[in-house]
């Protein structure tokens, strides 16, 4: 009879971060270290996988605020430590002199790209195009996805990890039950199905346990 494990740990391991060679895209690499702990934190399985992460870049141009970009980019992607920063902006620096000096490229013509207003919608194109952006109004909706097929599950925790990220959020988050319920649920029934899964939900436990307000929660929901 297989013994139940009782702890999940899961570490990242930051690779290297590189500009696709054709496409306006980043690639990011890393590792994830995958191990399941009894109670007396012995090792009872370990896993260790290579993984690459793609983030498109669209709507880039002369007028967009790469310092704007580059920080909205590390502000979003937990896989991008914050003391990387000057690397993302030389990588997306590198990226649109790449495209304007392409043969044949033009630029395109609009009154708004050299106004202030033009560049703050150009820079918000380009956030939409990364990622969606998530909301606490929308928090059942997010649950409700971690009751479906993995790829769902992904989707759901990874809108709730952004919704973590933010300390503005904890204390709304921290207070429904019905979120650890589900997410220690899942990541008991499903951690051996997807790295990414499991890693959104041991990130937002992270998130949480930055607070000691919170280490009772975490506890109860071990």
């Amino acid at each position: 009879m297989e013994v139940e494990p009782e702890y999940l740990s899961t570490e990242i391991i930051e690779g290297n971060i590189d500009v696709h060679p054709s496409k306006n895209a980043i690639l990011i690499h890393y590792s994830v270290d995958a191990r399941v702990l009894s109670e007396r934190l012995e090792t009872m399985g370990a896993d260790l996988k290579q993984c690459r992460k793609t983030i498109n870049i669209k709507g880039l141009s002369k007028s967009t605020d790469i310092q704007s970009l580059a920080g909205f980019l590390v502000s979003q992607t937990p896989l991008i430590s914050s003391k990387r920063l000057p690397e993302i902006e030389q990588l997306l620096m590198y990226m649109l002199n790449r495209k304007l000096n392409k043969p044949g490229f033009q630029e395109e013509k609009d009154v708004l790209s050299q106004s202030s207003r033009g560049m703050c919608q150009e820079l918000d194109a380009c956030q939409r195009e990364i990622t969606e952006v998530a909301s606490l109004v929308d928090l059942s909706d997010y649950l409700e996805l971690l009751y479906e097929d993995i790829p769902e599950k992904v989707q759901g925790t990874g809108m709730i990890l952004q919704l973590a990220r933010n300390p503005d959020n904890l204390l709304e988050l921290g207070s429904n039950e019905s979120l650890f319920l589900a997410l220690t649920r899942v990541l008991r029934d499903d951690w051996r199905k997807s790295i990414e899964l499991s890693t959104n939900i041991i990130y937002i436990f992270f998130c949480f346990s930055t607070f000691s307000d919170f280490h009772r929660v975490l506890i109860h929901h071990k």
